[in-house]
């Protein structure tokens, strides 16, 4: 399985500590040979919120590509 990670804000500064986190909170409940995308953009429409979307997919990926 995969998992596609999307962090979307305007105006609130998230580091890629805070993404690490994430990622560790996502592992502790996932098979250990999930995969996680992350991707992080800037959406004007959130003003002062964050978003976090989680797609699940069950296609594999060929980590030797990336």
């Amino acid at each position: 399985k995969t998992i596609l990670l999307i962090i979307s804000s305007d105006s609130i500064k998230i580091d890629i500590n805070e993404i690490g986190e994430i990622n560790d909170i996502i592992k502790e409940k996932v098979a250990s040979n999930t995969g996680i995308i992350n991707t992080v953009n800037i959406d004007y429409n959130l003003g002062q919120s964050l978003s976090v979307t989680l797609m699940v997919s069950e296609f594999k990926i060929d980590r030797n590509k990336f």
